[in-house]
Formats: C-alpha cells, structure tokens, sequence
C-alpha cells in the first residue's frame, strides 16, 4: 500500500469516526472502502483512490478543507472537492 493511500485511509478512518449509513446502519466506512477497492481493481492511480477514499470527508464531516489538502496534497484535494456536494445548490442541481 502506497504512503499515499495509507494517509487517505487514516483520514477516512478518523473522519468518519462511528458514523454510520443511513440506509442499513452499518459502518459508514464501509462505503469509501468499498469505493477505493473497485478503483484499485480497475487500475486507477493511488492519487484517484486516495480520493474515492475521502470523497464524502469534505461533504460529511467536520474535517477541515486546509487539512486535507496539506495532508493529502492539491491533486487528491482538487478531486475530491469536485465529489464533494456544492451547499450553495439545491440538492437537485
């Protein structure tokens, strides 16, 4: 496992913390991992999986934009605020 998905993985992990899903209550952790794992299997890049990793720690947490970018870098930021839901958009847009 690359640094760089090792990083994203923690983050995920403290990110989420004990949140779980809304539609069955299981770990919501389970969902990014699940994300990250098709990715790896269809050969994206780590710095794309690192993202599928964090894609919902912007929109769904209190973990911090400036962090992020500082700690998993301006590419994997970029990727993921382009995942992440726009707040000043209805949810339809």
């Amino acid at each position: 496992m690359s640094k760089l998905i090792q990083k994203a993985t923690e983050i995920m992990i403290i990110a989420h913390g004990d949140q779980t899903r809304k539609t069955d209550g299981s770990p919501y952790n389970n969902h990014p991992q699940a994300v990250a794992d098709i990715l790896k299997e269809n050969s994206f890049s780590d710095t794309v999986i690192a993202a599928g990793l964090c894609h919902d720690v912007l929109e769904d947490t209190d973990y911090s934009p400036e962090k992020l970018k500082e700690e998993l870098g301006q590419e994997v930021f970029e990727l993921v605020s382009a995942l992440s839901e726009n707040e000043s958009l209805e949810w339809e847009e």
